[in-house]
């Protein structure tokens, strides 16, 4: 049996203000403020759907049971009444789109007619009701509206799901995804859904298998036609190279969010899954050193070829591009500790080793062949084959990304660059960061970006806000903080519903809205926050502001509810069974009885803290150098407690503190000893070894 326009069920909301949207079990949200005009529909392969209403706080779960190897498609339309309507369809195989790849359309009607084994179908639903703050309790951040955070990762965040398999950070509207960019584990990380997660490493897999050529070419784009294409690049799924140019950034990038989504998830098999198309991404760009000066090169050779390399791509970028260079560094500098972690010893030194060449010839003088300009005090953009300097006019993506991804580590130069740009912000009263302070010259971009302050010359694009945050919370976190702070103001008045925002006005430019605009509440978690998951523990190293001290985070990390309580004096993270608290950077590990700490950025544990009972336990560490380690422990109940110590020397007796009483322990021929404790009700117990 052939169904058209036939739904298993059909839902029909009062108005498009019911709700403000909805989120979908694969990390996508149709979000009603995106359904302009009568007919406008958004459909995706999701199942599960949360509606919720961020003026009343009030949700509607819609979840389908027992699917039984059955698929559900979902479509939301604003119909001509004015109500939203919210329909399902049941098939024995995923649908297909309608009109090319599109999931979004001036018509009700997504999907082509599909075939059903049976006559009749049956689905049943499960319905709950919560309120918006129980489902999403992000904490409390002093000097922040916790609030318009939660709808900024609800929505913007989302919106770049386009959808199963299909993660990005354009969004179904204009059913852009670039590979070219970076930051979508990063939007992982920060929206903390299982998942966007999931649906985050299933696009992977879809981009390993559809967007990698045989080469190592990571093709740059996927859209839901091939408008953008350029000719004779679009494949049946959708990727293709841009008309604009070979744009090479998305070698790295593509391996950057690869070793960054292992961090969010540690899945080491899906991991080594990817390992081979990461290797052939990297390897694609490493052979693109003619003169083995460690600078990779660009197809186009000259900014006269007038096409682009990179994600500012109607900007004529050539040869020696610092961009994409600088984005190879931090690909093959996470890489690098991805081989590590796979056992790869000979790739890992492969990456280093081009990554510190690469560094070398990165930062010397534009007259010595490198991108520093000594007199301005800031990298430049490219170098023509011809070595003549282009783009010397503090872009900042350029600057940000050098300073970001450790390539420029001299904090004079940090210190330049940083301090020039916020004298120049502080100037005009930008609200964000644009692409440029000052203006290409005009043979160096597409004609759209003149005059000066226009398009990618000048015009602020939010994407690029992390990087900018992660530049200045080491400079002065103050400043990364503010425009943090006037990004979430500005989506209390707009939505961050566009492209990009005029540097003249200020207000919002674009039909292509970016999904990336949500980067600065990124910025909020990694830099600031500075909650950083890593593969096998989470990582904190907060940044705070004055105006942040004593915020409280929950995060969720691999099913995990971590509360975690931000002090400039001393930081302490709270779980279902133990609490811990410590001054000065540390990771944790948690499970249902266990508890590993990780001094500093430590990869392996120093400490491990096991108990039995259901009763929370508190640590503090208060010493982890290379002369003492010292923590105490205490319970409100009585507890007992096997507490581990590793990275001693095997077969060495030590010194160990036990409260008032002392030890004398050796540690095993793996460097660890075992140190059990017995608590009694508000007793604290301090133990020292002394290294």
């Amino acid at each position: 049996m052939i169904v058209d326009a036939a739904a298993n069920s059909h839902w029909e909301f009062a108005d498009m203000t019911t709700w403000t949207g909805a989120i979908l079990d694969n990390g996508a949200v149709a979000w009603c403020k995106l359904l302009p005009e009568n007919f406008y529909t958004f459909g995706n392969q999701a199942a599960g759907v949360l509606f919720w209403n961020n003026l009343t706080g009030t949700c509607l779960a819609v979840t389908p049971m027992d699917l039984a190897g059955r698929h559900i498609a979902s479509r939301f339309t604003r119909s001509p009444r004015g109500t939203l309507v919210f329909a399902q369809y049941l098939s024995d195989s995923p649908l297909k789109t309608r009109v090319n790849l599109s999931r979004c359309l001036r018509e009700d009607s997504i999907w082509k007619p599909f075939k059903l084994g049976k006559s009749k179908q049956s689905m049943t639903y499960r319905l709950s009701a919560a309120k918006l703050p129980d489902r999403f309790d992000l904490g409390c951040f002093n000097g922040i509206d916790e609030n318009a955070v939660r709808e900024i990762l609800n929505t913007i965040a989302r919106y770049g799901v386009i959808d199963s398999g299909l993660c990005g950070a354009n969004g179904w509207r204009s059913g852009y995804i670039c590979l070219h960019e970076q930051w979508y584990a990063q939007l992982a990380m920060a929206i903390q859904d299982k998942n966007y997660t999931r649906n985050l490493s299933n696009t992977y897999d879809n981009f390993r298998d559809h967007a990698v050529l045989d080469n190592g070419r990571v093709l740059a784009r996927f859209k839901d036609n091939s408008v953008d294409a350029m000719p004779g690049t679009y494949t049946e799924h959708g990727f293709y190279e841009a008309q604009w140019g070979y744009l090479l950034d998305s070698q790295p990038d593509y391996v950057m969010v690869v070793a960054e989504q292992f961090r969010n998830t540690g899945n080491l098999n899906w991991l080594r899954g990817q390992k081979q198309t990461c290797e052939a991404a990297l390897e694609y760009m490493l052979q693109r050193d003619s003169d083995g000066d460690g600078l990779l090169e660009m197809t186009n050779s000259y900014h006269s070829d007038n096409r682009g390399s990179d994600w500012i791509d109607i900007i004529w970028a050539a040869h020696e591009n610092a961009l994409v260079n600088a984005e190879m560094y931090g690909a093959m500098i996470l890489w690098s500790e991805i081989e590590e972690i796979l056992g790869d010893q000979a790739k890992a030194a492969r990456y280093t080793n081009a990554a510190a060449k690469l560094k070398q010839s990165f930062n010397r003088n534009i007259s010595d062949g490198g991108f520093w300009n000594p007199q301005n005090k800031w990298y430049i953009y490219w170098r023509d084959k011809d070595d003549t300097i282009h783009g010397d006019n503090l872009v900042i993506p350029v600057n940000f990304a050098a300073i970001s991804y450790g390539l420029c580590d001299d904090k004079v130069r940090q210190t330049a660059i940083l301090s020039t740009l916020e004298s120049a912000m502080q100037k005009e009263n930008l609200f964000a960061w644009p692409l440029c302070v000052y203006s290409y010259m005009p043979e160096e971009g597409g004609g759209s970006n003149f005059p000066f302050p226009n398009y990618e010359n000048g015009d602020i694009f939010l994407s690029w806000a992390e990087l900018g945050t992660r530049c200045y919370v080491q400079y002065d976190p103050e400043i990364a903080m503010k425009y943090i702070s006037n990004i979430i103001e500005q989506y209390k008045k707009d939505g961050l519903a566009f492209q990009r925002y005029s540097r003249t006005t200020q207000t919002g430019l674009g039909d292509d809205i970016l999904g990336g605009n949500a980067m600065a509440v990124t910025g909020l978690y990694r830099n600031i926050f500075s909650i950083q998951p890593q593969y096998n523990r989470l990582y904190l190293e907060p940044h705070l502001p004055k105006q942040l001290d004593g915020s409280i985070v929950n995060y969720k990390l691999r099913d995990t509810d971590y509360r975690i309580k931000l002090n400039r004096k001393l930081n302490t993270v709270t779980t279902s069974r133990f609490s811990i608290s410590n001054k000065n950077p540390f990771g944790i590990n948690c499970s249902a009885n266990r508890l590993e700490y990780f001094s500093a950025k430590n990869s392996t544990p120093t400490l491990n803290f096991e108990t039995n009972s259901a009763d929370p336990v508190q640590i503090e560490v208060t010493h982890s150098n290379s002369s003492k380690l010292e923590w105490s422990v205490s319970s409100s109940c009585s507890v007992e407690m096997l507490q581990k110590a590793y990275h001693l020397l095997p077969g060495k007796a030590y010194h160990i503190e036990i409260g008032s009483k002392t030890k004398i322990i050796t540690a095993d021929s793996k460097g660890q000893i075992d140190i059990p404790v017995k608590l009694k009700p508000g007793k604290k117990v301090i133990i020292t070894i002394t290294l």
